[in-house]
């Protein structure tokens, strides 16, 4: 008995379910059920009578802005046909070479005839005045510096050579030169009476040096008085006899004895203290002016 009443509840509850179902159905859908009746006039076909309140039932409108299922009117779409673009035929290669001749040919005929265009009066250009300014020109001094050598120092030394006379005597002459300065004036002087005179010089044209001329001046120094001075080997060989050797000796002393600091001259060959010089000229010790040659 308690299964059979338990089914019976639960059977009445599944159609009070429905009945809820369809009554809710019924409420939403009341306006469509209400306007599909009064429409097609279904009560009057089934049950011969169609109550009051279908008939008196006035159908809503429809709210606008929104379309409804039931419209009536057609819907139009529109379409738009699509322009198609035909391209022309291209041109062969040949009639693309015959127009572009053709066009030059023109071109040339228009650049050698060149159109004339005749303007009326008003719309002639008024003949341009030419504005002249008038501009200074900038004269840029450019100082141009040029370096200008300062003269050398010059120095005036005395310098013996041989002067030979019409009997034939030998006999020493002191001329003056003007030479750059230098560090050492008593050696230069030295190699200038072996280099020999200035035949351009007035003073020293009709002199001669009697110095073998492959002699050089190896040292020279200056102490107490004495110029000791070394020369090269050559210097003891004159080929010029006695008179020559004599000659070279007178021209070494008096030109070393100009300088106020030298009053003799001790002669040295290749460093070493000799003699004679020749055959009997002796060099063993200083000489000066006053010895004998």
């Amino acid at each position: 008995m308690a299964d059979k009443k338990k089914k019976t509840g639960f059977a009445l509850a599944f159609w009070l379910l429905v009945a809820l179902v369809l009554l809710i159905i019924f409420l939403v859908k009341k306006d469509d059920i209400f306007s599909n009746l009064k429409r097609t006039g279904f009560m009057d076909k089934v049950f011969g009578k169609t109550p009051e309140l279908i008939q008196n039932y006035q159908e809503k409108e429809p709210k606008k802005g929104k379309e409804t299922e039931s419209s009536d009117e057609p819907l139009v779409i529109e379409i738009t046909p699509k322009t198609v673009k035909t391209e022309a035929p291209k041109p062969s290669l040949a009639e693309t070479k015959k127009t572009e001749a053709v066009t030059k040919t023109e071109e040339k005929k228009e650049e050698a005839k060149p159109a004339k265009v005749v303007l009326p009066d008003e719309e002639k250009p008024a003949t341009a005045k030419p504005i002249i300014e008038d501009k200074k020109e900038e004269v840029k001094t450019v100082k141009t510096e040029t370096k200008t050598e300062k003269p050398k120092a010059k120095t005036n030394l005395s310098l013996c050579f041989i002067s030979i006379d019409p009997h034939g005597s030998i006999n020493p002459k002191v001329v003056t030169r003007s030479v750059n300065k230098t560090d050492s004036p008593l050696a230069e002087a030295i190699r200038l009476i072996i280099a020999g005179p200035d035949t351009m010089a007035p003073t020293e044209k009709d002199l001669m040096s009697l110095i073998p001329p492959n002699s050089k001046l190896i040292g020279a120094s200056v102490k107490d008085g004495v110029a000791t001075l070394n020369f090269n080997e050559d210097f003891s060989i004159n080929t010029n006899g006695e008179e020559g050797f004599k000659a070279q000796l007178m021209q070494v002393v008096y030109t070393a004895t100009s300088f106020s600091t030298v009053k003799s001259v001790q002669f040295l060959i290749e460093g070493e203290k000799v003699d004679f010089l020749g055959q009997g000229h002796w060099v063993g010790a200083p000489l000066t002016r006053n010895s004998s040659f």
